[in-house]
């Protein structure tokens, strides 16, 4: 990264910083007497780093706490982020420790890194920013280039299935959908005919409903297969013979190319093993279950996905708002928050789709039933209270945007592009 580069990063890390502050300080409500010390002091607590497809870059926080404490663990929701620093650290009141983290150009996006203390846990955030690993067809074809080169046969491993039952396309890079998953047999065999190709489901094989296991066991998955270790002490099965892979249950610090660490935490991702006939891995990649795939539709019968809410479709909750705050509400109305319930297909209005696409109308009369679109309530927590008390009563904070913008629906995700397409004041 230039100089150059280096000081614009800097510039908008510091904005975005800046301006999360004045956000909190417009619509926190008066600070309590007594102001709880934090119990522990992250820097930077948001930080973007560039990385080029497939390399690593390093990158160090400081932590400070106010009391002496045990730092226990450091986790991520992404093994694209992880940390080279040993734990547990004995931390001293006061003193600074650096952490250490390595990032891979793998998926882009938002990446949190836990720090577990025993006095609790605080969280950062990393932006990787990068072109990763293209798309799931991209990948695929890829697998069976290098497969053939190597004459290798291609193992496709999904561990825990997380993810949502259809694609809903919310972005360009969202995952998500078991049809694609029940395609990828048949689209494997029209591209190697040639090359074997094993497919194993291990962990939680059903993941977003009951049943989806069995299913994809009807198309070619194999449930609980052998050669795939799942185990709290994988070095006891490193030399059993047949194994080709072993996923660790609990954190490890052994290297072996044996060890299967899937990449993506609660997101659909196939881990790629090349085997050698001998049994040997010789390389791993990792695959999105992306709109890319082909689709197997008849899947998707068994597992509709109803909408139980009730949308009021004559609400209007931010019009409310224009009246103290009308430049903001300006902006609001010409954002793609305010479409946000148009840009959804007829069969994407589903009770897992539509929350991140309108807004929850409280009270006892209203359980259950949404405002179409992304309203002002909807990231300004308490704007119910604050007007009906006519503004005596302040908003309480914004919502996180990674609630709707995660690493499922939409990996790719700029909070800082995003807050310059949004940008409003009071």
């Amino acid at each position: 990264m230039t100089c150059h580069s280096a000081a614009l990063y800097r510039f908008f890390g510091l904005t975005a910083a800046f301006l999360s502050l004045l956000l909190i300080a417009a619509e926190s409500s008066d600070p309590p007497s007594v102001i709880p010390e934090p119990i522990l002091h992250a820097s930077p607590a948001f930080t973007r780093i560039e990385i080029p497809p497939g390399e690593e870059r390093r990158l160090s926080i400081t932590v400070t706490s106010p009391a002496a404490a045990r730092l226990i663990a450091i986790t991520t929701d992404c093994r694209c982020i992880s940390s080279i620093t040993p734990t547990p650290i004995e931390l001293l009141a006061g003193k600074e420790t650096q952490i250490d983290l390595r990032a891979v150009g793998v998926l882009p996006g938002v990446k949190t890194v836990s720090m577990r203390t025993s006095t609790g846990t605080v969280r950062i955030q990393v932006q990787v920013l990068t072109t990763g690993l293209g798309t799931g067809a991209d990948v695929l074809k890829e697998v069976f280039t290098r497969a053939r080169t190597a004459k290798a046969s291609a193992w496709f491993i999904i561990h825990d299935l997380r993810g949502e039952i259809r694609n809903c396309g919310c972005s360009a890079g969202s995952l998500g959908g078991i049809d694609k998953i029940a395609a990828l047999p048949t689209r494997c065999s029209e591209l190697g005919k040639d090359l074997s190709t094993h497919f194993v489901l291990s962990g939680d094989v059903d993941g977003p409903r009951p049943g989806v296991g069995g299913t994809l066991a009807k198309v070619g998955w194999t449930v609980g297969d052998p050669a795939v270790a799942v185990t709290a002490r994988p070095e006891s099965v490193l030399s059993t013979p047949g194994v080709i892979a072993i996923i660790p249950t609990t954190p490890i610090a052994v290297e072996n190319a044996r060890l299967l660490r899937p990449l993506l935490l609660g997101g659909m991702m196939t881990e790629v093993l090349l085997v050698s006939a001998e049994g040997r891995i010789i390389e791993h990649m990792s695959m999105p279950i992306d709109a890319s795939l082909p689709s197997q539709p008849d899947v998707l019968t068994a597992f509709e996905d109803p909408l139980t809410y009730t949308i009021d479709d004559h609400s209007q909750p931010s019009q409310s708002c224009a009246t103290c705050h009308s430049a903001a509400h300006k902006s609001w109305s010409i954002s793609a928050h305010a479409r946000a319930w148009a840009s959804l297909k007829e069969a994407d209005k589903t009770d897992s789709c539509v929350v991140c696409h309108s807004a929850a109308i409280s009270g006892p009369v209203k359980k259950k039933t949404l405002s179409p679109n992304v309203q002002c309530a909807s990231c300004h927590q308490g704007a119910e209270a604050h007007v009906a008390s006519a503004g005596t009563v302040h908003t309480k904070g914004t919502t996180d945007c990674r609630s709707c913008h995660d690493a499922r629906h939409d990996p790719g995700f700029n909070p800082i592009a995003a807050w310059a397409q949004i940008a409003h004041g009071k």
